[in-house]
């Protein structure tokens, strides 16, 4: 098999030939990160208050969100994300298990209705059966970064409270009820910042929706923005640029994600390839494109070829750690060959994704 597609490949290469926002906070993993927020309370967790800042209303199954508008940045990693938790008297041990969301696009707001939130695209406790667990001792910060999350648009950061450990239930809406998460209680509600996922209600802002007639959540419950925080990094981009064929069950689809930082995983995936078949991949750097095999081939001259096999399902991915030094802007074209006999040319070609380094 090896052979027939090498020999496949061969007048390939011979047409080739001749084609020929904000500021770094100490909160963040790095000082070159953007920090995010919309509260007032120190950047610094040491410096957070743990007492008065305390509201009583986030029940257990609600949410409570932080509205990132990106104005003009690219894409953005997102490597950690973080909430205040405190208690009335100060104490620190009061136990939270909370989930982490992350929607992508504009919210829409619509003043006393309710609002519109963007596409949520990661779900900690759907999408990856994790749940952290956060104290009432200030900032809780948690890294994000084996996630791979990527937002091009305006985003939010939401964490879900599964369980308050000491009052469980709703519990946490009865006044006098010490454990909960924090805000900068500056006595104004600020619009189309901090939004709540309500029980009864789905997402709002509290700061315009009543929850009875006169009554809006925020000041009625408490007051302020939620510290609810962000750390992002610049995140490279990718690009499909077609010219596949069609193998013997249809296109061979290549997909290529993550954020093309030093040290993160960035899973190149094929999909629909003819079952437990050799693949040849070729990493192109400076490639001039060229029609074949039904076609276009977009990663030659290739500066790496590797061998793979797709598996029974016609199914393969691979990741490496993307390594330092690599500068701003490079292009790194993929593009896979695969051993099909089922078509005019014994090879089934995939599209070609392009990937741009931050």
């Amino acid at each position: 098999m090896r052979s027939r597609l090498l020999r496949g490949l061969l007048p390939v290469a011979a047409v080739a030939a001749l084609a020929a926002p904000d500021t770094a906070a100490q909160t963040c993993p790095s000082g070159t990160d953007t920090f995010w927020k919309v509260d007032t309370l120190p950047d610094d967790p040491v410096g957070v208050p743990l007492t008065s800042q305390v509201i009583v209303a986030l029940c257990e199954g609600e949410a409570a969100g932080s509205y990132f508008p990106l104005n003009g940045a690219g894409p953005q990693y997102i490597k950690q994300a973080s909430i205040g938790l405190g208690h009335t008297l100060g104490e620190t041990t009061h136990q939270f298990i909370l989930g982490i969301e992350v929607y992508e696009g504009s919210v829409g707001f619509n003043p006393g209705f309710g609002v519109t939130m963007g596409t949520k695209i990661w779900d900690s406790v759907a999408d990856e059966g994790v749940t952290f667990t956060g104290f009432t001792d200030g900032m809780n910060a948690f890294d994000l970064q084996q996630y791979n999350i990527v937002v091009e648009d305006d985003f939010v950061v939401a964490f879900r409270n599964i369980s308050n450990v000491s009052f469980p239930g709703c519990a946490s809406a009865v006044p006098g009820v010490p454990a909960n998460v924090l805000t900068d209680g500056t006595g104004q509600c600020s619009p189309g910042k901090s939004l709540l996922d309500e029980r009864n209600a789905g997402w709002v802002d509290p700061a315009d929706w009543m929850w009875t007639l006169g009554q809006t959540i925020c000041p009625t419950f408490y007051s302020g923005n939620w510290a609810v925080r962000a750390c992002t990094t610049d995140a490279g981009t990718w690009e499909d640029l077609g010219g596949g064929n069609v193998g013997s069950f249809g296109p061979v689809n290549l997909t290529g994600s993550g954020p093309l930082t030093v040290g993160t995983f960035n899973p190149i995936t094929v999909t629909n390839a003819n079952p437990s078949s050799l693949m040849v991949s070729w990493i192109a750097l400076a490639p001039s494109p060229f029609a074949a095999l039904g076609g276009t081939v977009h990663a030659f001259p290739y500066n790496s070829q590797l061998f793979f096999f797709s598996n029974a399902a016609g199914f393969f991915t691979a990741a490496a750690s993307w390594p330092p030094g690599i500068p701003t802007g490079t292009e790194v074209t993929f593009q896979f060959f695969v051993d099909d006999p089922g078509t005019i040319w014994g090879i089934a070609m995939t599209n070609a994704v392009r990937g741009t380094t931050p």
